[in-house]
């Protein structure tokens, strides 16, 4: 069986495959999050970039698994009421991240 792919990794997929709308993205992973916090996404539309931050102290698959969520809210981020949402359109662009990071 194939080890879990890493971050790294699945932020070079991600960028490949499913482009946010401003190329401007950076992914870090950090240690300054709360134990409740896997992940946050801030977008700055005046900028067009895309911050993601993944909480460093969570096991690595919780790890993908807020790197996946937060592209998704990214891939969203030209749409500011569908930006901060959790419904149909951005478990859409989930499952894309999903498939893209185990599928590919």
């Amino acid at each position: 069986m194939a080890g879990l792919i890493k971050v790294h990794d699945a932020v070079i997929l991600l960028r490949h495959h499913a482009p946010p709308p401003y190329s401007n993205i950076s992914v870090r992973l950090s240690k300054c999050m709360d134990e409740y916090t896997y992940g946050e996404c801030v977008v700055d539309v005046a900028k067009e970039t895309i911050r993601i931050k993944i909480n460093s102290t969570v096991p690595p698959i919780a790890q993908l698994d807020a790197l996946m969520h937060e592209w998704a809210h990214a891939l969203l981020s030209t749409l500011p009421d569908e930006f901060e949402k959790h419904n149909a359109l951005w478990g859409i662009c989930y499952a894309r991240c999903y498939s893209v990071v185990f599928e590919t």
